[in-house]
């Protein structure tokens, strides 16, 4: 088998982190943040404990990343961009929305 190239390692990677994003908001969602260990969250992912530590320093960078992630989508979908300003309601409806994703 020949070496993988840059872009395969890069497709990777993504698709690693992308893993251990899913089977933590996952666990996140079923046991909470607190109860969910990041062995846990590996063994779901179906990887290494240490490996998660490649991508995140911590579980706590780990949830901010899926919140940032979270946020970031709802913004595209409402069509707010950094420079705008979110209203009480607009922001009360996507607290609302992110917890029928976790939920």
């Amino acid at each position: 088998m020949s070496p993988r190239t840059a872009a395969q390692l890069d497709v990777l990677r993504t698709e690693r982190k992308a893993s251990i994003m899913d089977a933590a908001l996952h666990l996140f969602a079923e046991e909470h943040y607190h109860n969910a260990s990041i062995g846990a969250i590996a063994k779901r992912a179906g990887i290494s404990k240490g490996l998660i530590y490649t991508y995140f320093d911590s579980k706590e960078s780990l949830l901010v990343e899926l919140m940032l992630n979270m946020f970031a989508e709802l913004s595209a979908e409402f069509g707010i961009d950094e420079n705008s300003v979110a209203s009480r309601e607009l922001i009360l409806h996507w607290l609302t929305t992110s917890f029928e994703v976790v939920l």
